[in-house]
């Protein structure tokens, strides 16, 4: 085995146990097997920082131009000072924005399994909303906006008997999300239908 082929097994073990232990955070029951794990678009992340990133960005700006052109350099420039405490504040206030999206992104997680679908949320304490496969209704997605069809982003709804929503909220390629649950729902429907249909057969015999 050569060096490209030792450096590819590595990497192909280190996601393998990664998927495990991405696994192992679910709250799966037993005899349950996830089916589809996933988690907001990544641009999500982006957004949430976008306008702390526009203001310390526009507010640089205007920092260089008075330290270049104007030549304010001084430790007495009241502007001056005022402009670089105003960037620092804005600059730790960029990057906490950045840690608390990074981490609602990756403690929400998308999950459908062979028996049910589920929202959940948390690190410490979670937080799981639920819908059993046998109880859904309707699965639909929508985008909304310019962003959402460039990014194919949009948000996955399913309707449940119970008047239960739930809703995956800025999924990539969400048709393909929707179709996944459908096709998962497929036998379970199918089941649910044959058992009516004995019902009422058994009902109309007298059985």
């Amino acid at each position: 085995m050569n060096e490209n082929e030792n450096w590819l097994a590595l990497l192909a073990k280190e996601v393998a146990a990664s998927i495990v232990r991405e696994l192992n955070l679910l709250s799966l029951r037993e005899g349950e097997d996830s089916v589809l794990v996933f988690r907001m678009h990544l641009i999500f992340i982006i957004l949430r920082i976008a306008p702390l990133l526009s203001g310390v960005l526009l507010l640089s700006g205007l920092w260089i131009l008075l330290v270049v052109i104007s030549g304010i350099l001084y430790p007495g420039a009241v502007i001056y000072l005022l402009l670089t405490a105003t960037i620092l504040v804005g600059f730790v206030a960029l990057v906490l924005q950045l840690v608390n999206a990074s981490l609602e992104w990756w403690s929400t997680m998308y999950v459908v399994t062979n028996k049910r679908i589920f929202i959940q949320t948390g690190i410490i304490k979670q937080q799981i909303n639920e819908a059993m496969l046998s109880k859904i209704q309707d699965i639909s997605y929508e985008r909304i906006g310019f962003l959402d069809t460039l990014l194919e982003r949009g948000n996955v709804t399913i309707e449940t008997a119970s008047f239960n929503r739930i809703v995956f909220k800025a999924v990539a390629n969400a048709p393909a999300v929707r179709d996944r649950i459908s096709r998962e729902l497929r036998p379970i429907q199918t089941q649910i239908q044959r058992q009516e249909i004995e019902a009422e057969l058994r009902k109309r015999l007298g059985l």
